[in-house]
């Protein structure tokens, strides 16, 4: 039998939708494993000038330095159950998938591979193509699995949906006038007391929530106080914070206003606060640290005349 609906998870049944889609669509994996750790999509194209069929790679692409790439790297991995890291075992038990290499000497695979014109060097890699086994359990059953696979987990993700407020504790640094500080003693620190608290910084949408995680999408800076992005873990379309550094559950806008304004108006306080503090203040640390140097000089001064008092007595001796 090629394997019951209920035998497959729904990245496997995405899988295949995406194999079964289009004709001479096929995958290749590492040959150290029969799970896909660096999966390869790809699917054989005709060549406008040629011809010819030609195998092209569909993902991973080779650079996502513009947004237009990341976008699509993102929606093909939705397509596929948002992970590339689809375990092939069980389509193998089922005979949906035969491997092949492309230093097989098999005339099945030789056939293949010239006829969609694979190049580059593929050592170590295994390629795994669907089997007319396939597109009988996709016709029978597979394709039926998937989309009622796919309404579910459409419809857990559309339960959880909501806007959440992200943010973790953050101290809130004073931002004092440069000519209050630059007229502050050097060396002395300044006596700034240290006030962490959580600060908002990010909203987001949520699209699936473990015990421990909250995965989301959608990420926006609302407040520019958190630049590191360590809160936000993870790489569209599985970015996720922790529970713990959710500050706001089924946020709104509104809400996200009044939570941005607090957190300003209390940094704005701390400014206030430490400037008017720090003037008040400067006189009194800059007369101490005047009255210290002076304190130094006649200290090495009357250290020098000792010395060279005691030298001049004995006639020898270090003089300074």
């Amino acid at each position: 039998m090629a394997g019951k609906r209920s035998d497959f998870t729904f990245g496997q049944l995405a899988l295949m939708n995406w194999l079964m889609e289009k004709p001479d669509r096929f995958i290749s994996i590492s040959t150290y494993s029969n799970t896909s750790k660096n999966i390869h999509f790809y699917e054989a194209q005709v060549d406008q000038a040629s011809g010819q069929a030609k195998a092209v790679l569909i993902y991973p692409l080779t650079n996502y330095g513009n947004e237009n790439a990341r976008k699509l790297k993102v929606e093909f991995l939705k397509r596929i159950g948002n992970k590339d890291t689809i375990d092939l075992t069980a389509l193998h038990q089922a005979g949906l998938v035969t491997s092949h290499s492309s230093f097989s000497a098999s005339e099945y695979s030789r056939a293949f591979f010239k006829r969609i014109n694979m190049e580059g060097n593929h050592h170590g890699e295994r390629f795994d193509l669907p089997t007319r086994k396939m597109a009988r359990f996709w016709a029978e059953a597979g394709k039926a699995a998937y989309e009622e696979e796919r309404a579910n987990f459409q419809k857990k993700a559309a339960e959880v949906r909501r806007e959440i407020v992200i943010g973790r504790k953050l101290e809130f640094k004073p931002d004092v006038p440069k000519d209050l500080t630059e007229r502050w003693p050097k060396g002395l620190a300044l006596p700034y007391p240290k006030v962490s608290k959580v600060r908002p910084s990010f909203s987001a949408t949520v699209t699936k929530v473990t015990p421990t995680r909250v995965y989301v999408e959608d990420v926006k800076c609302i407040n520019d106080v958190d630049r590191d992005y360590y809160v936000i873990k993870g790489y569209p379309p599985n970015q996720y914070v922790e529970r713990t550094e959710v500050v706001a559950d089924y946020a709104d806008e509104a809400l996200i206003e009044k939570l941005v304004d607090l957190d300003r108006e209390f940094q704005t306080d701390i400014d206030r606060i430490s400037t008017e503090t720090i003037k008040e203040m400067l006189p009194l640390v800059t007369n101490i640290d005047s009255r210290f140097k002076q304190k130094e000089a006649e200290h090495d001064d009357m250290m020098r005349d000792l010395i060279e008092q005691h030298s001049n007595a004995i006639g020898k001796g270090p003089k300074r």
